[in-house]
C-alpha cells in the first residue's frame, strides 16, 4: 500500500539534505514502471577475472557453492549462472583493455585497441527505458578508481569515448545521493556538518510523527530508511573526524580501512536503490586487471609486498597451493561485498516480493580468469529480477555463445525490443525457461 502522507512532496524536499531526499521518495507519489519488467540494474564489475575451482557448480537439485561464494547461497534460487560465453569483440587483443572497454557495449573502442569504448553501454541504454523524473541518471561508484580514463579503467559510457565519471569518495556519494547541501567560500567541515545534521535531526522528527500513520509494508520501508541513514551519517562523520575533519576539500576515505571503504560504498549503492535515488547504478572495483592490494588478507599478506592483484596473478604458479588460497580469499572478499549488496534489497519489502525480486544484478568481469587473459569460456551471473522474468533460476546455463547476446536479452527483459546488441547479433534463448 502507497499512503499518501500529509506533508507534500514539495516540502519535504525542501527540508532537503541526507534524510529528506532520502526519505522522501520511496513513500511519496507513487511512482510508475512499464508493467512486467524489472525496476533496476545494476552492473557489479570484479575486474582481473575469477578462481573458478572455488566459484558455483550445477548440482543434481539446483546450484553448489563452493568456498568463495558461500555469502551468495541464500540467494540461490534467485541466482542464475551463465557459463561459456565469449566476447569476440575483444578477440584477445589487449586483454584487461579491450576485455573492459567491450564488455558492457558491444562495439570496438574509439581509437586505439587501448582506448575508452566506442559506444552506450548495456546500463544506460536500460537507464534510457527506466529512469523516473526526480532521480538520478545513473551512480557510478568505484573502489579506488583509477584517475586516468582509457579502455581498462571505465566501463560505463554515456556513447562513443563518453566514459561517466565514476567516484570513489564515501562522502561525495553520500552528498550526491542524499544532500543538496554545497560549500562554498571556504566553508569549514564542521559547518557543513552542523548544517547537515540539523536538517537531518528536524527531518527525522517528522518522519517520526509520520511513522505513525502509515501500516503495513510503508511503515517498514520508512522506519528501516530512517534507520540506516542515521546509521550512514554517523559512518561518514567518524571517517571525517578521524581524517582530520576536512569535509569540504578533505577525502574522509582516508579514515578508513579499504574494507570499511568498501562496505560503506556497497552500503550507498544499496540504499541510493532503496531510497528511490535513482535505479540503475554500476560498482567496480578498482579497475580492469585488477590494481588493488588486499594486504588486509592473511592469506595474500606472505605474497603482497607491494604488488596488486595484477602483479601477485603473473607472480605466483596459478596452480600451488599457495596461489590458490590467494585467489580464493580475494574472491571471497570481493563476493561478500556483492552478498551485502543483496541482502539489503532482498530484506525490503516491495510488491509482494522483495526488491530484489524487482531489480536484476549483474556480476562480471573482463577476462575469464586471473592468469589467461581469456576473452573465452568467460562466466558470469544474474540476481534478481525473479518477480518478471523467466530466466533459469538455480540453474548453471552453458551458454556457448556471445556474451553480447546475454546483454539483448537482459534488455529485451526491461522492454527494449532489440534483436541485437553491438555488433552481435540475435539474443541468448538458452536462458529462457
Amino acid at each position: 500500500m502507497n499512503k499518501q502522507l500529509p506533508i507534500s512532496r514539495r516540502k519535504i524536499m525542501k527540508l532537503a539534505s541526507a534524510g529528506a531526499l532520502w526519505l522522501a521518495n520511496p513513500l511519496v507519489l507513487p511512482r510508475a514502471h512499464a508493467q512486467g519488467i524489472p525496476k533496476r540494474f545494476y552492473v557489479f564489475c570484479k575486474p582481473g577475472g575469477m578462481y573458478f575451482s572455488s566459484w558455483i557448480k550445477q548440482g543434481a537439485s539446483g546450484l553448489e557453492y563452493g568456498s568463495a561464494v558461500q555469502s551468495l547461497a541464500p540467494f540461490k534460487d534467485k541466482t542464475m549462472v551463465v557459463a561459456n560465453m565469449f566476447n569476440n569483440v575483444a578477440r584477445d587483443k589487449h586483454h584487461h583493455m579491450r576485455g573492459m572497454s567491450t564488455m558492457l557495449t558491444g562495439v570496438d573502442p574509439v581509437g586505439s585497441d587501448t582506448s575508452p569504448a566506442g559506444g552506450k553501454s548495456l546500463d544506460q541504454f536500460i537507464a534510457d527505458k527506466i529512469k523516473l523524473d526526480g532521480s538520478l541518471r545513473s551512480l557510478e561508484i568505484g573502489l579506488k578508481p583509477a584517475g586516468k580514463v582509457n579502455g581498462e579503467t571505465r566501463m560505463v559510457y554515456d556513447g562513443p569515448g563518453a566514459a561517466r565519471v565514476v567516484e570513489g569518495n564515501p562522502a561525495k556519494v553520500f552528498d550526491r545521493v542524499f544532500s543538496d547541501l554545497k560549500t562554498t567560500g571556504g566553508a569549514g567541515a564542521s559547518s557543513v556538518l552542523d548544517r547537515r545534521q540539523r536538517v537531518l535531526d528536524r527531518v527525522n522528527r517528522h518522519v517520526k510523527l509520520l511513522s505513525n500513520e502509515l501500516v503495513g509494508e510503508d511503515k517498514i520501508k520508512l522506519d528501516k530508511h530512517l534507520a540506516t541513514v542515521e546509521t550512514l551519517e554517523a559512518r561518514l562523520l567518524k571517517a571525517i573526524e578521524s581524517s582530520g575533519g576536512a569535509c569540504a576539500v578533505g577525502n574522509p576515505s582516508a579514515g578508513l580501512s579499504v574494507p570499511e571503504e568498501a562496505d560503506l560504498l556497497m552500503d550507498l549503492a544499496a540504499q541510493a536503490f532503496i531510497c528511490g535515488a535513482t535505479n540503475v547504478g554500476s560498482f567496480m572495483i578498482s579497475q580492469g586487471a585488477g590494481k588493488l592490494k588486499y594486504e588486509w588478507l592473511p592469506e595474500t599478506a606472505p605474497y603482497t609486498k607491494g604488488m596488486n592483484w595484477h602483479g601477485i596473478t603473473h607472480q605466483l604458479p596459478r596452480n600451488t597451493n599457495e596461489a590458490k588460497a590467494w585467489y580464493v580469499a580475494a574472491d571471497k572478499w570481493e563476493l561478500d561485498l556483492l552478498a551485502r549488496f543483496l541482502k539489503q534489497l532482498d530484506e525490503t519489502p516491495e510488491d509482494g516480493g522483495t526488491m530484489l525480486d524487482h531489480s536484476v544484478v549483474l556480476l562480471c568481469g573482463e577476462i575469464r580468469n586471473p592468469n589467461g587473459h581469456a576473452h573465452k569460456g568467460m562466466t558470469w551471473a544474474l540476481f534478481g529480477g525473479n518477480a518478471t522474468t523467466n530466466w533459469k533460476y538455480n540453474s548453471w546455463v552453458k551458454a556457448d555463445s556471445n556474451l553480447h547476446q546475454l546483454h539483448t536479452s537482459i534488455g529485451r527483459a526491461f522492454g527494449l525490443p532489440w534483436d541485437k546488441f553491438g555488433k552481435v547479433n540475435g539474443h541468448l534463448a538458452k536462458i529462457e525457461a
